[in-house]
C-alpha cells in the first residue's frame, strides 16, 4: 500500500500536497532540487518493504505447517 501510495502521489494521482505523505515529501524534493528531501523519504519506503518482506517471510516460516521438519 505504502508503494502504491508513494508511486500515485509522484504521477500526481495521490492524496493532495497538504496531506503528509512519503511520496508527497519525495516529489516536493524533486520540484525545488533537494536531494536530502527525495533520499530520505526514499530511503524510507524502501527500508519499510525490505523489513516488511523480511517479516513476512520470517512468519511464513514459522507458521507454515507444510514446512515442519524441512531443512534448508
Amino acid at each position: 500500500m505504502i508503494l502504491g501510495e508513494a508511486f500515485l502521489s509522484v504521477l500526481g494521482l495521490g492524496p493532495n500536497p497538504p496531506t503528509p505523505t512519503w511520496g508527497n515529501m519525495a516529489i516536493e524534493g524533486v520540484r525545488f532540487h533537494r536531494i536530502w528531501n527525495v533520499a530520505l523519504p526514499s530511503g524510507a519506503i524502501a527500508a519499510f518493504a525490505i523489513l516488511a518482506n523480511l517479516l513476512a517471510d520470517s512468519l511464513q516460516e514459522a507458521l507454515d505447517p507444510r514446512r515442519a521438519g524441512v531443512e534448508g
